[in-house]
């Protein structure tokens, strides 16, 4: 039996950490907990725990959580397990990691590790979606009180609030290139690409080919960036307002002040943003193939 690190948000519900407590308890040696803080989201606390040599370090918890410990366990050799318990749980959906808690602690206890790139955005790390525009904005004005009371629809509520929202002006740069420029509804980068409700925005992504997916919607009315969207949504990339490309390295240099978004967590106002892949930065448990 292993020893286990815990790192979890002391806010969610007892019910929900006394399920994790139990179901750990009949298959762990050890289980070391510590609680994430206002302060530190869980970087702290995961590089603590692989310092008192623990075998592996579940992030329970949402989006947040679970990038604050990719961060701290990036570049060692202590595997990630993902006790998904948000809104988004992005990475859970894109590694097939069951949405219930008792089959995710199966799958991170006795599922096989798998080697991920990552993305570093402006020296932070992510392993989805990063990205500036329309959906940065989305990410930093939908409150955590909503989410928790109505999940998922507090993202559709807050995009119709921002759905008139001016585009963004912004020169993009890829692997040392000549710049492209444009005004902007969004601009995405992606290490890997599905979100809710099966939108698979980069469908082409692979976790370990050592680079990054870009999509960016070209716009400078309502109309057009609701266009560009369905068009990207639904794959079709011919559609004149959608650019896409792949690369190591990006550079985009914003015109004003706008927010960035990193896995559903909102950043805040720049206007330059430095985006590269790091290749095979984490370890992460993930479902066996004979599940």
């Amino acid at each position: 039996m292993m020893r286990v690190g815990v790192v979890v948000n002391p806010t969610s519900e007892e019910s929900v950490l006394n399920q994790v407590r139990q179901g750990l308890e009949m298959r762990a040696a050890e289980i070391v907990w510590e609680e994430t803080t206002e302060g530190d989201p869980g970087v702290g606390q995961a590089r603590a725990l692989v310092e008192r040599g623990v075998d592996i370090v579940l992030a329970v918890g949402g989006d947040g959580t679970v990038r604050a410990c990719v961060e701290g366990l990036a570049d060692t050799d202590v595997s990630l397990g993902v006790i998904p318990l948000g809104t988004g749980n992005l990475l859970a959906r894109n590694l097939d990691i069951p949405l219930d808690i008792d089959e995710a602690i199966e799958v991170a206890l006795t599922g096989r590790s798998e080697v991920l790139d990552a993305g570093v955005i402006n020296g932070e790390v992510f392993t989805v979606i990063a990205g500036t525009g329309f959906d940065a904005a989305i990410m930093e004005s939908t409150e955590s009180e909503m989410k928790s009371r109505i999940g998922s629809l507090a993202y559709v509520i807050e995009g119709i609030r921002h759905i008139a929202d001016a585009p963004i002006s912004a020169e993009i740069e890829i692997d040392g290139a000549e710049a492209v420029k444009g005004k902007w509804a969004t601009i995405l980068i992606g290490n890997l690409g599905r979100l809710q409700g099966g939108v698979d925005l980069f469908p082409d992504a692979f976790s370990r080919d050592g680079r990054l997916d870009m999509l960016a919607l070209s716009a400078e009315t309502t109309m057009e960036a609701l266009a560009a969207g369905f068009a990207a949504v639904t794959h079709n990339d011919d559609h004149s307002q959608i650019f896409r490309a792949a690369g190591k390295s990006f550079r985009i240099q914003l015109d004003r002040p706008a927010p960035y978004e990193m896995d559903g967590e909102p950043r805040p106002d720049s206007t330059s943003l430095e985006v590269e892949v790091a290749p095979d930065r984490l370890n992460v448990r993930v479902p066996r193939s004979d599940r």
